[in-house]
């Protein structure tokens, strides 16, 4: 196995940089959603899973939205599967939420930040009662809030600011300048402590962050100030946030031990049924995770005190549709669109409108080589 030891988008170049050079081997890729299609659109660099002898049945208890992730956009050529289904929720503390918000049950927080109007509605009231920030960070606002976009970004070849871009924007603005979420970036080092404090209620939470990376962090580890004190509800919106999708190399050379490695985390039930209870991750195998709730025996996340966060995560990941919304372009327009929010928010653009054009000299900035047209 070649390990690059990078995160995001440096691994898809050091993936490309390795991939030049002929002599080098490569049988499965490991791809992030983020960037995926930048190899799983390059038939130089990737097979349709039908090569290694799947066909689409296969796939038939896989989450749609994994499958039409792993989908190139140039063929609709189904060429990488991913074994997570990386759907989140709102993970909020709930010694917190009993205090100011009269809340004693993950249903009673689920009806306080049921949709976008309600979230901020209790976000009002918290702020109003002198209590913590709802959320984090707009970081994690935006996360989710980008899930619910009804349409790809780019159609027709032009890139698309509608009224979900300017409403956005508004909303972020609300939230930021009323401190109803800190001024704190996520992945910062200040980020995760907040869960230490009263000062923050909740975080948006993947199915990899219950864990160490995220949620276990913010309670200050097993043992610490807030672990265990935390709960999950699906909140405002159906969202996933990253996951790891497997696609057979061009290159590959042994493609029978290949299908057994996909094998083992997608289609196989034992293979799948293991990983997700030993690790504590959502699988994009729904029959296997449905038989896991049913079964009962899977206690949860301890850092949530008991409650099974894969109960709720199987309601979004239900509610997660991407089918004609995925783009090559998504990570740099969603990244250029939320740093033009983000300066919006902190007075550098005085207006959406400012920081609209903004996003739109952002985006012509990293795509220069015609494919997207920018009115």
């Amino acid at each position: 196995m070649k390990n690059f030891n990078v995160q995001g988008g440096q691994a898809s170049e050091q993936y490309t940089q390795y991939l030049a050079n002929a002599d080098n081997d490569a049988d499965i890729m490991f791809l992030e959603a983020d960037w995926c299609l930048n190899f799983i659109n390059d038939d130089a660099q990737t097979l349709p899973l039908s090569e290694l002898g799947y066909s689409d049945s296969d796939f038939s208890d896989i989450y749609d939205y994994v499958v039409e992730t792993g989908k190139s956009t140039t063929t609709g050529a189904l060429k990488g599967i991913s074994w997570q289904a990386a759907a989140g929720g709102f993970c909020y503390r709930d010694d917190l939420a009993e205090q100011y918000l009269g809340v004693k049950t993950p249903d009673e927080m689920q009806e306080k930040v049921k949709d976008w109007d309600t979230f901020l509605a209790t976000a009002k009231a918290l702020k109003d009662a002198n209590g913590p920030a709802l959320s984090a960070t707009l970081g994690g606002v935006w996360q989710v809030y980008s899930g619910s976009r009804g349409s790809a970004w780019v159609k027709d070849g032009k890139l698309v600011v509608d009224d979900y871009c300017t409403k956005y924007a508004e909303f972020a603005h609300t939230l930021y300048n009323n401190e109803y979420v800190t001024k704190v970036s996520q992945w910062t080092p200040e980020w995760t402590p907040l869960g230490q404090t009263d000062d923050v209620m909740g975080f948006f939470v993947s199915t990899w962050g219950f864990g160490d990376t995220i949620l276990t962090a913010a309670a200050g580890g097993e043992g610490g100030a807030t672990f265990g004190k935390w709960k999950c509800v699906v909140g405002p919106s159906p969202f996933y946030w990253g996951g790891t999708w497997l696609a057979p190399a061009a290159r590959i050379n042994n493609k029978d031990l290949a299908k057994q490695f996909i094998d083992f985390f997608t289609t196989n039930e034992e293979g799948a049924t293991a990983y997700a209870e030993k690790q504590g991750e959502y699988m994009s195998n729904k029959k296997v995770m449905e038989a896991i709730i049913a079964k009962g025996e899977y206690k949860g996340a301890p850092v949530l005190g008991g409650q099974n966060q894969f109960e709720v995560l199987n309601k979004v990941a239900d509610g997660i549709d991407m089918k004609g919304k995925i783009t090559p372009y998504d990570a740099i327009i969603k990244t250029e669109f939320s740093n033009a929010v983000n300066s919006y928010c902190d007075g550098t653009y005085a207006t959406v409108d400012e920081a609209m054009e903004a996003f739109k000299d952002g985006v012509a900035a990293q795509i220069t080589d015609g494919s997207v047209t920018i009115d």
